[in-house]
């Protein structure tokens, strides 16, 4: 399912398909607020993991129209700024 958007988008890493919304459930991020028609939806969100796969830091937003940017997350990692940054998305532009 995820083969061809990975493959339009060019995505090279794993995607995962949770169409149950079994793993969210497990990590404690289902939006149990969530508007019934995209019930099973998780809290936006970031992971930041070692080589080995171990989780070192992690950041969640109650809202969809918050997330991190990129620019946020690599100056968090770097040491740069120690205060997360996020973006709050236009409501107009966002999915």
């Amino acid at each position: 399912m995820l083969g061809p958007v990975a493959q339009k988008y060019g995505i090279t890493y794993p995607l995962l398909a949770d169409e149950d919304s079994r793993v969210i459930r497990e990590l404690g991020l289902l939006n149990e607020d969530a508007n019934p028609s995209v019930f099973g939806i998780p809290h936006p969100g970031t992971f930041i993991l070692d080589p080995d796969g171990t989780v070192r830091s992690k950041q969640f937003y109650s809202s969809y129209r918050e997330r991190d940017t990129g620019t946020g997350v690599l100056s968090h990692l770097l040491g740069i700024d120690r205060d997360r940054k996020s973006t709050r998305l236009n409501p107009s532009t966002s999915p």
